[in-house]
């Protein structure tokens, strides 16, 4: 099946699971230089792990979700988890190191009163500035693993759906958030792919942050077109 023929990314990642379940589909660099190799059923048990701890927070489809995660297989497992049972991601940097954390949490509470946002999913050390939050729980991303995997988790998706909520950068207001749908993605991802030529093995490349929208549709391109990222 050729890319052009999948209606969206969870379609693609389905796939691929069927037909190369062992295929390496990221290669993760840590700032070590220690290398990752994660396949697309690597991915599906990371998804089905952090799927299993959403469900137990109470957190279902539609639901709206914040990612405060660095680039690791842990930010893979949670985001893959939310995209693919119908909870939506919205994926945030992590704190600045000009800016103090009084001022990081205070800018998470807004954007979480702004998507009506309940959970954050944080890395395993919990800052305790944090605690001072009025109604947004933040989560250690390892709690959501700890009560292993649901036994499946069925990748369907309408083109539709909401993907995830891409917020823009807020430099000079409050950040204002755009609805991405499936549709929105896969276009885009495949129109990407005609205009750069993309061939069979050809692998994807990147350093930007999932927090950054390219970061994250430069994801969704590598799993649509199938190729290492």
């Amino acid at each position: 099946m050729s890319a052009k023929a999948f209606t969206t990314v969870v379609h693609a990642f389905a796939d691929s699971l069927k037909n190369t379940p062992d295929g390496i589909a990221i290669h993760l660099t840590a700032r070590s230089g220690e290398t990752l190799g994660l396949s697309y059923a690597d991915l599906y048990r990371g998804a089905r792990c952090a799927a299993n701890g959403l469900k137990e927070f109470g957190i279902s489809r539609g639901d709206r979700l914040i990612i405060a995660l660095p680039t690791s297989q842990a930010c893979f497992d949670v985001y893959f988890a939310a995209l693919f049972t119908g909870v939506i991601p919205i994926i945030v940097s992590g704190p600045q190191p000009n800016r103090g954390m009084e001022f990081y949490t205070a800018h998470l509470e807004t954007l979480a009163k702004m998507i009506e946002a309940r959970y954050l999913v944080v890395p395993e050390a919990i800052p305790a500035a944090m605690a001072s939050f009025s109604a947004l729980i933040p989560v250690a991303a390892s709690t959501l693993c700890r009560n292993g995997a649901i036994s499946r988790l069925d990748l369907v998706a309408d083109e539709t759906d909401i993907a995830h909520l891409q917020a823009t950068s807020g430099s000079t207001s409050t950040p204002k958030f755009a609805i991405i749908r499936h549709g929105n993605v896969s276009a885009n991802v495949h129109g990407s792919g005609v205009a750069i030529q993309h061939r069979a093995g050809d692998s994807l490349v990147t350093w930007l942050p999932f927090s950054q929208d390219m970061g994250l549709i430069g994801v969704s391109y590598a799993l649509f077109w199938q190729c290492p990222l």
